[in-house]
């Protein structure tokens, strides 16, 4: 049997993180196992074809201003060392699922939270919750972007302003509800676009991937791209 390293879903070290309250931990590396590189391996050579087939020219531009390894997993520092002069964010790195006027509030504050575990490799299309794949080499290229930065730090100051607002409602569930629908909603236009958005193409040539569930998806991204039957609305 294979060391469990940290895949996910298999990880005792986030089992550990998690049972102790702790949502912002440290990237042990160490812990990875053969296993978790080689998954990384995997990934990387089949999605990078598919990257600049149908990936947004900025996505392409950041993935190469991250220096991001294709042997091997990358180390949040590093990673940092290359973002954080750009557009001032940080991969901040989780034990796992973030809520969302928390995660708003990091956006805010331009720290990205980051997932640290890396999917089984027996199954590369089948993710049970997000992964290093998914976050640091689907988000985080993008990220590299100071316009687009720009645009999640303003998803965070919306938040925040919502909770502002909600302050001077006196009865409490009704403040509650109004912040929750709210975050609700901007959750919702999070997952349309900076999930899974498109963009028409620099000259207006067709469409491009810019969404990051779709950039770490190697049977959606050129299904969302190519296939007659995908619902392509504009967001304006």
């Amino acid at each position: 049997m294979s060391a469990p390293g940290l895949t996910t879903t298999k990880a005792p070290f986030i089992e550990e993180a998690r049972s102790n309250g702790e949502l912002y931990i440290q990237q042990p590396y160490d812990l990875y196992s053969d296993e978790n590189q080689d998954t990384w391996r995997r990934l990387y050579a089949r999605m990078l074809p598919r990257w600049e087939k149908y990936a947004h020219p900025r996505f392409l531009d950041g993935v190469r201003n991250l220096a991001l390894n294709p042997d091997a997993i990358p180390r949040l520092e590093e990673i940092n060392k290359f973002l954080e002069p750009l557009s001032g964010f940080r991969a901040k790195a989780v034990s796992g699922y973030v809520p969302a006027y928390l995660f708003f509030d990091c956006l805010r504050n331009r720290d990205f939270p980051t997932t640290i575990t890396i999917r089984d490799g027996s199954s590369l299309d089948y993710l049970p919750e997000p992964d290093i794949f998914h976050d640091v080499a689907g988000h985080v290229p993008m990220h590299t972007d100071k316009v687009f930065a720009d645009v999640l730090v303003r998803f965070g100051e919306v938040a925040q302003s919502a909770a502002r607002m909600a302050a001077d409602i006196s009865d409490k569930a009704e403040r509650v509800r109004v912040v929750e629908s709210i975050i609700k909603g901007m959750a919702r236009f999070f997952w349309f676009t900076i999930e899974f958005g498109l963009m028409k193409r620099p000259g207006g040539q067709g469409v491009c991937v810019y969404g990051s569930g779709i950039l770490s998806s190697y049977g959606e991204i050129e299904h969302a791209v190519k296939s007659p039957s995908v619902q392509r609305y504009p967001t304006n």
